[in-house]
């Protein structure tokens, strides 16, 4: 079982020991924005297979020794067979966007400048997944989520170049306590339409870009 925790949010989140699951803590405000959007989110997954957005297991409140504790159960964004050499937490933005337990765009920019670039194909259905996702997300009145990506790295060139790139698990990480249109609560970060709007650039112009070369991902 693996702990970490994340101050300026304060979380706790717990990693089963098959890594397949988290137990993260939520806020109170965060477990009714949740009860509030569940039927509309099920449903969505219910008819979109393919979506990238997570899985919620459970909602649990725990009260003992003067304290009450809920927590959500999820499925693990970044689990896979693999050796994931590298994790990404990406919003299309820079503030604030510094590494803590797992990279972020300040580390993502420089270390793939032309982002990631696969066949035509891939990167057409990978952007169609990503706008009908963040178009669901708005019409639920949430912004500040951001795209989880695994990295593993398969072969290296000669010249120690990066040869390619897997990516697994894309997910979107989705924080209830920023739902603007339900809570009706100021917040720090960008209303739904406009952060859809600077994410979906991000993604189109600067995360996966089409592939030239047949066979090689990077």
């Amino acid at each position: 079982m693996e702990v970490s925790t994340r101050s300026w949010s304060k979380w706790l989140q717990i990693l089963s020991d098959d890594e397949e699951f988290i137990i993260k803590t939520i806020l109170d405000k965060e477990q009714v924005c949740l009860k509030q959007i569940l039927h509309r989110l099920c449903d969505f997954l219910t008819d979109n297979k393919q979506t990238l957005l997570p899985r919620f297991f459970g909602l649990y409140c725990y009260k003992g020794s003067g304290q009450t504790i809920r927590f959500v159960v999820m499925n693990n964004l970044l689990a896979s067979d693999l050796y994931i050499d590298k994790r990404f937490d990406l919003k299309g933005a820079t503030k604030r966007r510094k590494a803590a337990s797992v990279l972020k765009d300040d580390e993502f920019n420089p270390t793939y400048p032309q982002g990631f670039k696969l066949d035509a194909p891939y990167v057409n259905r990978f952007r169609e997944l990503v706008e009908l996702d963040c178009m669901h997300l708005r019409e639920l009145g949430l912004t500040n989520y951001s795209l989880f990506i695994a990295v593993h790295d398969v072969g290296w060139s000669n010249n120690g170049d990066l040869l390619r790139v897997s990516i697994n698990n894309i997910r979107f990480r989705m924080r209830p306590s920023q739902s603007l249109g339900m809570l009706g609560k100021k917040t720090p970060v960008q209303p739904p339409r406009k952060f859809e709007e600077r994410f979906m650039n991000f993604v189109t112009d600067k995360l996966f870009r089409e592939n030239h070369q047949a066979g090689s991902f990077v």
